[in-house]
């Protein structure tokens, strides 16, 4: 079970059950805050298996607004340049102001190209052989 908390209010807000097979941290609290109707400054405290990077730019990127450069194409959040962004401001020491997080994220965004006719959208996987070699003592 993983379940989210208010400190203030002393309340459940939300909680998410899966299956021991199944049993994903950083999914549970990806869709916990895609769920969470979060809308002022909140500290966030979470157990180990939370504390990645991938979910602190997943909470992030799930509130910065992304504006249109143009109307020809969709934007999309350059998801690995988040996750050095918000390294980059965890470690970031006292004497050094810390970097406009939403602001680089806003910059390094990417179109979403759609799909054009005749197009399949599955991914050009290579796969390599094993390769083995004869090695001798002498």
């Amino acid at each position: 079970m993983n379940a989210a908390y208010d400190l203030c209010n002393r309340i459940y807000v939300d909680a998410m059950v899966q299956p021991l097979r199944l049993c994903s941290e950083g999914r549970a609290l990806a869709a916990m805050v895609d769920r969470s109707p979060i809308k002022s400054k909140t500290i966030v405290i979470a157990d180990r298996g939370y504390e990645g990077y991938n979910n602190f730019a997943e909470m992030i990127t799930s509130h910065v607004v992304i504006s249109q450069m143009d109307k020809r194409h969709q934007y999309q959040v350059n998801f690995t340049v988040t996750v050095h962004v918000c390294r980059h401001f965890l470690r970031s020491r006292d004497d050094e102001p810390p970097p406009d997080v939403e602001a680089l994220i806003r910059k390094n965004i990417l179109p979403i190209r759609p799909i054009r006719q005749g197009q399949k959208n599955t991914r050009k996987i290579r796969y390599k052989s094993a390769v083995s070699f004869v090695y001798r003592v002498v």
